[in-house]
């Protein structure tokens, strides 16, 4: 995952993104997100991080390139194995219509009355899209309750994190 110039090879027509995770499972290699979102950006794709590991509170993968963030909420978000989900994080930066790429924002949707994501939201398509979108689709929305479950999680955060870490 270190090797940029192997990245820089991967690239074909048909790819649509990059993924990393910023501490990798299982051997615990830290990710150069900041090279790696350099070289997506030269080929014009987006960077995608799983940041599930290092959490917010550690680590900001946006402060490094990077164009969208994943977690696992199930494990330190949540903190305590009672909910299963996780959290898409948009940056809202990468420029899906210049890329060339994405023809699924940048021409109409059947599906949503001819809706063009790029020309009607902007760098808020990806999102919106997932949203509006998968949602309908897939169905992957978190119940009300472990939504609450993750939330008091989170509030603990900081402190698991700090601990975890032996910042303490």
């Amino acid at each position: 995952p270190d090797d940029l110039d192997a990245w820089r090879a991967a690239v074909r027509p048909e790819t649509r993104a990059f993924y990393g995770e910023t501490i990798g499972n299982p051997r615990g290699d830290v990710f150069d997100t900041e090279g790696v979102a350099a070289v997506a950006h030269e080929a014009g794709i987006p960077l995608i991080i799983d940041n599930t590991l290092a959490t917010p509170y550690l680590y900001r993968p946006f402060e490094h390139g990077a164009d969208i963030v994943v977690h696992s909420a199930t494990k330190f978000i949540g903190g305590h194995g009672t909910s299963i989900g996780g959290i898409i994080v948009d940056s809202g930066r990468f420029d899906y219509g210049a890329s060339g790429r994405f023809a699924n924002f940048t021409t109409p949707d059947p599906s949503y009355h001819g809706l063009v994501y790029w020309d009607a939201l902007g760098h808020g398509s990806y999102i919106a899209k997932a949203r509006v979108q998968l949602l309908r689709d897939l169905g992957p929305a978190v119940a009300p309750l472990n939504s609450f479950l993750f939330l008091q999680g989170l509030e603990t955060l900081s402190l698991r994190m700090e601990r975890h870490s032996g910042w303490s």
